[in-house]
This record gives C-alpha cells, sequence and structure tokens, in this order.
C-alpha cells in the first residue's frame, strides 16, 4: 500500500472523524427538528420572513432527510464505521480463534489475575474434580498434559468480542434502509363516507399518484369525551378493492393504520365533507298546533310533508353557522357547534318559502307568517377521513438493522469474554504448585472474585498454602 493510501486509510478509520462526523449530523437533526418538514409555502411564509424563506429552501432545509448533502453526511459516516470495523476486525477475529490452553511464564506475565496454591498431591480424582469445578463455572475445559505437567482451559464469550462489528453493521444496515425509503412516497387522502379512489396526492411536491387499487371509507365514527364534548377517537372502516374484488376490510384509528402491499393508511384527520351534507332530523308543526311530523332527509332531497300536500326541500346545511359583513353565510369551522339548515317549502298555488333553522336556537328566525315552525332536531353530519397514505420499502431493512442494533448493544453490555487457565506443576512427590490465571473483557471485579471461589473450589483437599 503507497504512502497516499495510507494517509487515506488512516483518515477513513480515524475515531475523530467518528466523533466529528456525529456531532455534525446530530446538530443537523436538530435543525430538521425545528424546521417544519414539506410543508406548504403558506405555512412557511407564516413562519418566516421571505428571505428566510428563500434560505431554508436553496439549503434543502424544508425538506432535509432527502437533501444531497445530508445524505452525502450519512454517505460517509457510513463509510467511516465500515472502515473502522474493518480495520479492527481482522485482530479481533485472531484473538478470539486462537485457542492456547497452555499457560506458558510469558502469557502469565501478560494477565492481571494470577493465583498460586501449593497442593501436597494431585490424583486422577482431582483431574476430574477440576474439570468439573471449570464447567460448572466457566465452561468445559480443555486439557493438555504436557511432561507431567497438566493444563486446564476454560473459555466463555468467545465471539463477545464481536459486539461492536454486530453493532456497527446494524448502523449501516439501518442507514441502507433509511436511505432506500428515499425511494417510496408519502402523502394524503381525503374520503368521504361511501366514496372510493385511488388518487392519493403528493405531500412534497403535490401531485397526484395513482395506486393499483382502490380504497373505500364504509364508515367513519367520532368518539367525544362525555364531559368536555372533544374529540377522544376516531375510526374508519376501509376496505380495500383490487382487480374489482373486495380483498382487506379494516377499522383503523391513529396508530393503528391499515397495511396493503406495503402501503400503510394512517388516520390522520377528519371533518365534515365539503358543502356540508349528512342528513337532519326535522320537526314541522303548523300554526296553531301543537303536535307535528318528523322528517330525516338529506341535502337537495325533496320530499312531501306528512299529512299535507306541501313538499319541502333542505338546501344548505351549515356545521356552525356565521354571517360575514356582507350577508353572506359560511361556516367558521368544521366542527358542528352551530348547526343551521335552510329550508324551501313548496306550497301548491304559492311561491317557495324559504326560512332558516338553528338547532342550539330554536326560536330564533321563526317568523309569524311562515307556513311551519321547523325545529331543527339533530345532525348528522356526512364525514370525510383524512388518511396519511406512505410507502417506506426500507422499512423491513430498518427493523432488521433495529434488530442486530439491540443484540450488539446486549452483548457490549451483557456479555463478557472471559479465559481462565489452571497450570498444575509437579515440583515433587509432595508438592504440587496450581496456577491459577484468567482475563476477561469487562467487569473485572466480579472477574476477580470468580477466580477466588474457583481457588477455594479447586483446593477444598490437599491444599498446604496460598
Amino acid at each position: 500500500m503507497s504512502v497516499f493510501a495510507k494517509k487515506i486509510w488512516r483518515f477513513w478509520v480515524s475515531l475523530r472523524l467518528t466523533i466529528f462526523l456525529l456531532i455534525l449530523l446530530s446538530a443537523v437533526c436538530v435543525i430538521g427538528t425545528v424546521v417544519p418538514q414539506n410543508e406548504s409555502e403558506q405555512l412557511y411564509l407564516q413562519a418566516y420572513k421571505p428571505s428566510t424563506y428563500a434560505v431554508l429552501r436553496a439549503t434543502g432545509a424544508t425538506d432535509l432527510y432527502h437533501a444531497w448533502w445530508f445524505q452525502l453526511l450519512l454517505g460517509a459516516f457510513t463509510l467511516n464505521l465500515i472502515a473502522c470495523s474493518l480495520h479492527r476486525l481482522p485482530r479481533v477475529l485472531r484473538h478470539i480463534t486462537r485457542i492456547d490452553p497452555v499457560l506458558t511464564d510469558e502469557r502469565m506475565g501478560t494477565l492481571a489475575h494470577v493465583r498460586q496454591i501449593r497442593l501436597s498431591r494431585f490424583t486422577p480424582d482431582d483431574n476430574a474434580r477440576f474439570q468439573h469445578t471449570l464447567k460448572t463455572h466457566v465452561a468445559s475445559p480443555r486439557v493438555v498434559d504436557q511432561n507431567g505437567t497438566v493444563f486446564f482451559f476454560a473459555e466463555s464469550g468467545r465471539f463477545a468480542p464481536l459486539s461492536f462489528f454486530v453493532t456497527h453493521v446494524g448502523i449501516v444496515v439501518i442507514i441502507i434502509g433509511v436511505l432506500v425509503g428515499a425511494f417510496g412516497f408519502q402523502g394524503f387522502m381525503n374520503l368521504a363516507e361511501g366514496e372510493s379512489s385511488s388518487v392519493v396526492i403528493d405531500k412534497q411536491n403535490k401531485a397526484q399518484r395513482q395506486l393499483d387499487f382502490m380504497v373505500r371509507c364504509d364508515k367513519f365514527d367520532v368518539l367525544y369525551y362525555e364531559t368536555a364534548g372533544m374529540p377522544r377517537d376516531y375510526l374508519s372502516t376501509l376496505t380495500i378493492i383490487d382487480n374489482g374484488h373486495e380483498v382487506l376490510t379494516k377499522t383503523i384509528e391513529v396508530n393503528d393504520p391499515l397495511t396493503y402491499k406495503g402501503i400503510y393508511f394512517y388516520q390522520s384527520s377528519y371533518g365534515i365533507a365539503s358543502g356540508g351534507g349528512g342528513e337532519v332530523l326535522l320537526r314541522f308543526v303548523r300554526p296553531g298546533q301543537q303536535e307535528g311530523t318528523e322528517h330525516r332527509v338529506s341535502v337537495n332531497q325533496r320530499f312531501t310533508i306528512a299529512g299535507t300536500q306541501d313538499e319541502g326541500e333542505v338546501e344548505m346545511i351549515v356545521p356552525d353557522f356565521a354571517m360575514d359583513g356582507n350577508g353572506q353565510v359560511f361556516s367558521r369551522s368544521q366542527e358542528p357547534k352551530n348547526p343551521a339548515v335552510r329550508i324551501a317549502i313548496y306550497s301548491p298555488g304559492r311561491q317557495p318559502y324559504r326560512l332558516w333553522s338553528f338547532a342550539n336556537f330554536p326560536d330564533f328566525h321563526q317568523k309569524p307568517d311562515a307556513p311551519y315552525a321547523v325545529h331543527f332536531l339533530q345532525y348528522y353530519p356526512r364525514y370525510y377521513t383524512g388518511l396519511q397514505v406512505t410507502r417506506d420499502p426500507g422499512v423491513w431493512i430498518v427493523w432488521v438493522g433495529c434488530c442486530a442494533l439491540i443484540v450488539g448493544i446486549c452483548m457490549s453490555f451483557f456479555w463478557s469474554h472471559r479465559r481462565v487457565w489452571v497450570r498444575v506443576e509437579k515440583k515433587n512427590d509432595r508438592l504440587y504448585v496450581v496456577t491459577l490465571a484468567g482475563t476477561c473483557s469487562k467487569n473485572k471485579e466480579a472477574f476477580h472474585n470468580l477466580l477466588n471461589r474457583l481457588a477455594a473450589v479447586l483446593t477444598h483437599k490437599g491444599a498446604s498454602s496460598c
């Protein structure tokens, strides 16, 4: 490898580069959290000055996670992780694959945990007991006999040093999943009850995206808090129609989407369908009478008033009635806070008579010359459900990366690579020196206590001194 290539390699395996890229990515992600992403131009102009918005749009801050320079940062961070992993991996592999059960004086000098014990004898029963003890407390040992000196070697958590590699692989796979997810889309779809559609409005460019199947809203329900009267939950019953066949039906709510062909339909919003719509329950009472007749009708539906030759028609339903300075009627919101209905009454030989009826103010606008007193009893609005439609082809890649990341973290925190050597050296017929040594990758104090317990168990018979 040339000098220039070595410099390039040292640059990419540098820990300083890793820390710098992490700090830079964290700072950039803060910007992406503060600045709204993929919103309309009107929203940005309401929040920022035109010059500020121009800078944000030019730098890609309004769509940060798809900006070329942000993906370049992710690519650099990924390359740094891969280089660091490949640089460290051969050394770790040599460490975990090297098995040398013989405890030499040279090796003993490199180990921090060493104990020596004297025994008056070492019989085959003691040999079996040593093996059983190591198997119980560490792992099944390897036994080597060299010229009368017996070596025992037990090892556990051999692959624990690979935790860094598994963690790095998880992070790289997550980043790959995020980049693959950029080829998906996010949009929205509004469906009134009974309507079907296969058109999704792309959130980023407002373009229409055609699905290869239909989505139908069968029913929409809003659940309210009894005391406050505020919406508690809203649910949509959706049916997927593919090639003319109903293939899937599910009632969705917030955080419980419908999934079909890798596309997620989330419950996002709701409202009353444009133009009002829905049904109303009205009571028509003739002047001078107490009892009346009730009719449940929809907009632009002409009906005959029971017991008469007169006909009625609901021309307009306003969920939250208001009137501007020019006398034009409009709805202040999509919530049924002040429902009102305009009714036309058709009597034979007379001009149509029009009047307003209010659900919250039954006596308001009831004129003496009106052919009927119309009471607005109940409003059954026609809702639409607002669906967030998302396709993320990288979601399963991200899940795989998350699993690998969790496994790597668990290996790093809870799995320790422990090696224990025992050397039984015969000095004479009445003296055997037992050397107990070991090393571990973490929690050295606990490992030291383990060696003390092993020493006590191994030498509880025949020990003369420690």
